[in-house]
């Protein structure tokens, strides 16, 4: 049992540390918080939606700081550069998952950008059945359905006039994977949002993102995703932005890592089109992790 839960540990653990940042949610420090329930020895019945065996339940809080040039706040450049400080404590049981996110963004007195946000995320886990195009055979890849709620704290200025609003946002995401050729896959992201805020209104926003690359070579890992998004406000659609997300990190020591990204973004309504550049230099720190072993089930 103590080397079957060794074992799990290690998985567990490289499996995280392969996230790569601009994966989810759009915010470049972002860490991807995937995780195939097989990794932590649950199985699925035949449907795929079910589980059979429960697994362990795994838990970790990781907290990522540090500062961004030209912060990107959801489909369009701020132009604002910030600090932050990034907190996310999550626990992964069966086919479930459950997120807590607290973000601290220093900003500028003037912009319109949220102060602090609390979110709350949900997942559900399944497999879905893709043909191979290798061995033309089925094969079954996780996906998830996540469900999301923030509540930011946001101040406004007007004429040297300021005040401070809460926003909320809704949304969903679903996550899949599909296989390519030469044993290759890839990832991608359907994330549909709505937003009351003070300085917007009400708004809708739908985002696609893709995972072009994650790699990992020892200490050092490489990541690239793509995103294109839409908006819909005041009974109008708008596009985004098309973004190109490239991140690098580099483990300096056991459960920290240190990470550079870039995404430059095309935004599409502006009249000159200005390619945008957002970087952000921070560091990724593993606080706590704990694997809670679970009994056996004999179901078949």
């Amino acid at each position: 049992m103590r080397r079957c839960l060794n074992r799990a540990a290690l998985v567990i653990g490289l499996a995280l540390a392969a996230s790569a940042a601009a994966a989810q949610e759009l915010d470049i420090f972002e860490l991807s918080d995937f995780m195939d329930p097989r990794l932590r020895g649950a199985a699925f019945d035949k449907s795929g939606f079910a589980a059979i065996e429960h697994g362990s339940d795994f838990k970790i809080v990781r907290a990522v700081a540090g500062g961004v040039k030209n912060y990107d706040w959801r489909t369009r450049p701020s132009g604002r550069d910030v600090s932050f400080l990034h907190i996310v404590a999550s626990h992964y049981s069966g086919l479930m998952q459950g997120n807590v996110k607290v973000t601290a963004l220093g900003t500028p007195g003037d912009a319109t950008l949220p102060r602090y946000r609390l979110t709350t995320q949900i997942a559900r886990y399944m497999l879905s059945s893709v043909l191979d195009p290798n061995s033309k055979a089925a094969e079954r890849y996780a996906g998830r359905f996540l469900a999301t709620t923030s509540a930011e704290q946001t101040r406004s200025c007007h004429q040297n006039v300021c005040a401070s609003h809460t926003d909320y946002e809704i949304g969903a995401q679903i996550d899949t994977s599909i296989p390519l050729r030469h044993g290759r896959s890839a990832s991608g992201s359907l994330i549909a949002a709505f937003r009351n805020t003070a300085e917007e209104g009400r708004l809708f926003r739908a985002t696609f993102v893709s995972r072009l690359a994650d790699r990992s070579f020892k200490r050092v890992r490489v990541g690239a995703a793509f995103d294109v998004s839409a908006e819909r406000a005041s009974s109008l659609w708008k596009m985004g932005a098309v973004r190109l997300g490239m991140s690098y990190a580099y483990d300096i020591a056991a459960g920290v890592a240190l990470n550079v990204a870039w995404t430059p973004s095309f935004v599409l309504p502006e009249p000159r089109r200005r390619l945008h550049n957002e970087v952000a230099f921070f560091v990724d720190r593993k606080l706590y992790s704990k694997i809670i072993p679970h009994a056996v089930s004999s179901a078949k």
